[in-house]
């Protein structure tokens, strides 16, 4: 399964093939094998609401979607949160999201995770200046 993450105006967006990558289009970081439970649980620890609610932090892109890719849209509130952590804050937060079961259910080091989330962090900034959207793109 192929993740990326990416920033885009909304109106940009519907450019956008259904099943076609945002690679070309955006600038976009490497989801690694981190998958959407794996990333519930991060917004969880950032966000500090439950699991459940987490989840739905990150919204499907209904007219993206085909049988073998999908896009989501970050909620603006987590995109703030996100892009406000610090080194220490990150370095935290991975230490957190280490002793979740999913994460230790993947092949990635706390190295991965902090490269992931050090560039997560630097793309919601990157967000918040442009006044646009964060989404993950997923393909099977």
């Amino acid at each position: 399964m192929a993740h990326l993450v990416f920033f885009a105006d909304p109106r940009d967006l519907i450019e956008l093939e259904p099943g076609e990558s945002p690679r070309g289009a955006f600038a976009c970081m490497l989801g690694q094998e981190i998958h959407i439970d794996a990333r519930a649980q991060l917004y969880s620890i950032i966000t500090g609401k439950f699991l459940q609610d987490a989840l739905e932090m990150e919204e499907p892109v209904d007219d993206q979607a085909t049988e073998a890719t999908w896009i989501g849209r970050l909620h603006s509130e987590l995109v703030a949160c996100i892009g406000k952590l610090d080194e220490q804050a990150i370095i935290e937060t991975v230490g957190h999201w280490m002793s979740c079961e999913e994460i230790e259910s993947l092949d990635v080091g706390q190295d991965d995770l902090l490269d992931y989330l050090f560039a997560l962090v630097n793309l919601c900034q990157n967000c918040l200046q442009e006044d646009a959207c964060v989404y993950t793109f997923t393909s099977v």
